[in-house]
C-alpha cells in the first residue's frame, strides 16, 4: 500500500509540474501579446522599435547570435523619409560534437498595419516563436535554427522575400521553415496548418505525436485561409514549409479590434506544441 501511495504521490507531482510548464508558456506568450499590441508597429509608427527591442532582450536572454538585416523598400512615412525594413535573426548554433550542415528557420513577422495594434496579426505569431526560442535554446541540437522576426510582411512579404533570397547560395542547407501567423483569434477558434503541398516530412513528424495524429494540411483555398504569409518567399526556393494560422476573421484582421482580449490562451499553446514536436525531432541528436 506504501509504495502505491507513494506512486500516487509521483505521479501527481509529475502532472502538477506539466501543468505549471504549460501555464509558464502560455504566461510568456501572453505577456508578448500584450506589450505589442499594447503600440502600432506599421511602417509609419517609430514605435516598431520597440518590437525590435523586445525581439532582441528575447533572443539576448536565450544566448542567441543576434544579427539585423536591413533592406529599402518603396514606402516612405509622414516625414517623407523612405522606410527601411528591419529582420531580426536569432541563431542557435548546434551545441553537440556531431553536427550537421542543416539548417532550419522558424520565423513569424512583427509588423502590423499602421495605427492598429495587431494583437493577433501578429504578435500571436511571435510569442509562439520567442516561446520555441526560449524552449530549443536549453536544449541539445545538432541543427543550426535560426529564430527570424521579419519586417514589412503587411506590405507584401518583403521581410522574408529579402532574406530568402540573401540566402540562396546555401538554401540547399536550409531543410525546412516554418512561419507563425495570425493564430489565436478567439473568434475563428482553430489553428490550421496549410502548405501548398499535400505532404512534407515536417507534417508527417507532427503526425507522428500522440496529440496531433488527425492534423491535416489546409490548402490554401480551404477554411478562407490566408494565401499570404511569409513561407511563400521560402516555397520558391524549394525549402519545405509549413505554416500556423486561424481563418480569416474579417471583422477583426486590420482593424482596431484586433486586441489581445480577442487572443486565445489556448491556440498559442497548440500551435507553440505543434512547433516544437517538430522542432526539436529535427534538432535532437
Amino acid at each position: 500500500m506504501r509504495k502505491i501511495i507513494t506512486l500516487i504521490i509521483s505521479l501527481s507531482l509529475i502532472c502538477i509540474s506539466i501543468n505549471a510548464n504549460a501555464e509558464d508558456k502560455t504566461s510568456h506568450m501572453m505577456n508578448t501579446v500584450k506589450e505589442l499590441s499594447s503600440y502600432p508597429r506599421g511602417y509609419k509608427n517609430t514605435e516598431i522599435e520597440n518590437a525590435r527591442n523586445l525581439i532582441k532582450k528575447v533572443f539576448a536572454e536565450c544566448d542567441l547570435e543576434i544579427t539585423e538585416q536591413n533592406f529599402t523598400t518603396s514606402v516612405y512615412n509622414d516625414d517623407g523619409k523612405e522606410y527601411c525594413g528591419k529582420n531580426i535573426i536569432g541563431t542557435l548554433y548546434p551545441n553537440t560534437t556531431n553536427k550537421t550542415n542543416d539548417v532550419l528557420i522558424v520565423g513569424a513577422h512583427y509588423d502590423g498595419v499602421n495605427d492598429m495594434p495587431a494583437a493577433n496579426d501578429n504578435a500571436s505569431g511571435v510569442g509562439v516563436m520567442l516561446e520555441l526560442a526560449r524552449a530549443m535554446a536549453a536544449r541539445i541540437t545538432d541543427t543550426e535554427i535560426r529564430f527570424i522576426a521579419f519586417d514589412c510582411e503587411e506590405l507584401g512579404l518583403l521581410g522574408s522575400e529579402y532574406y530568402a533570397n540573401s540566402v540562396f547560395d546555401e538554401s540547399e542547407n536550409i531543410i525546412g521553415m516554418l512561419n507563425f501567423d495570425m493564430l489565436a483569434s478567439r473568434t475563428a477558434g482553430e489553428v490550421f496548418i496549410y502548405s501548398n503541398e499535400n505532404d512534407n516530412y515536417m507534417y508527417e513528424i507532427l503526425k507522428s505525436g500522440p496529440k496531433f495524429q488527425d492534423v491535416k494540411i489546409s490548402q490554401l483555398s480551404d477554411n478562407e485561409l490566408n494565401a499570404a504569409s511569409d513561407y511563400i518567399s521560402f516555397k520558391s526556393k524549394l525549402i519545405p514549409t509549413l505554416s500556423f494560422s486561424n481563418i480569416t476573421v474579417v471583422d477583426e484582421v486590420h482593424t482596431e479590434k484586433d486586441v489581445i482580449e480577442n487572443i486565445d490562451e489556448n491556440m498559442l499553446l497548440y500551435a507553440y506544441k505543434a512547433g516544437l514536436k517538430i522542432v526539436d525531432t529535427i534538432a535532437n541528436p
